[in-house]
């Protein structure tokens, strides 16, 4: 499917810069859709290569601080996070923030939604003290902008809800983690795997409270809900796994710990 999308996107893109040159709008859209492809076929190289060739013709057509300027380096961002170069993901998704802040003004959705992406890649990398000040900053401009009950108000909650169990507030983050599951429920579903990314942070609070029995509850079908979902993220379903394993180490029970532990080092 998407080698058949990439034949044509790139037929469509020589068509393109044989009628309007190399330097125009439309080229931009069809090299951006050719770095696309080869991105989720995981042609990381052939996709930087483009990503790179699209942000210079933008920022040239654009200028510096265009939305769309941003918009391209996030995506270079993403490429390499699926890569595993954590440090370099971070360090573009923080200059697409920048651009959107002077783009747009610090309070709009989409500077909420990459301080969320910059916050997560942090706490995947351990540094939970640099991503609480953002997913707080994220959190309180969502609810302005959008209301407490929007999905990505629930969204912010439950990144700030695992932050804080990292950091061992269990208080504060069962409370946030409840609220965006209740948001979750009413926006989406009660069985949507949004809904359980927020019952399993809910869990991990609980764990943190050592109160194991609601924790188990919590954990046991949230993870049941996103270990079943194709469309879940892959990193919520680990989370998932990891939640359950902490709980039955912390909870004395070494045996039903080990089969989450099997799951974790399953490639």
């Amino acid at each position: 499917e998407y080698e058949e999308a990439e034949a044509l996107f790139i037929e469509a893109l020589a068509m393109k810069r044989k009628l309007l040159g190399d330097e125009h709008p439309e080229i931009a859209v069809g090299i951006n859709n050719v770095a696309y492809v080869l991105h989720v076929q995981g042609n990381y190289a052939a996709a930087e290569s483009m990503y790179a060739e699209l942000i210079a013709m933008q920022k040239k057509l654009l200028g510096d601080d265009h939305p769309d300027v941003a918009g391209s380096i996030n995506n270079l961002a993403y490429l390499y996070h699926d890569k595993g170069e954590q440090s370099q993901a971070i360090e573009l998704a923080t200059e697409s923030l920048e651009i959107k802040r002077r783009a747009l003004g610090d309070e709009h959705p989409a500077v909420a939604h990459s301080l969320n992406t910059v916050a997560m890649w942090m706490m995947e990398s351990g540094d939970y003290t640099a991503a609480e000040p953002m997913l707080r900053e994220s959190l309180a401009m969502n609810i302005k902008l959008l209301g407490s009950e929007h999905p990505d108000v629930a969204s912010s909650m439950t990144l700030l809800a695992s932050c804080l169990v990292a950091g061992t507030h269990y208080e504060e983050a069962l409370e946030l983690a409840g609220k965006a599951r209740k948001v979750y429920t009413k926006a989406l579903s009660e069985d949507h795997w949004r809904t359980a990314v927020a019952e399993s942070a809910e869990g991990a609070a609980l764990t943190g409270l050592r109160q194991f029995s609601e924790a188990e509850s919590l954990l046991v079908k949230s993870h049941g809900v996103l270990s079943n979902d194709a469309s879940a993220m892959a990193m919520f379903v680990t989370e998932s796994t990891r939640r359950l394993a902490t709980l039955y180490e912390d909870w004395g029970k070494p045996e039903q710990a080990a089969a989450y532990l099997d799951i974790l080092s399953d490639p």
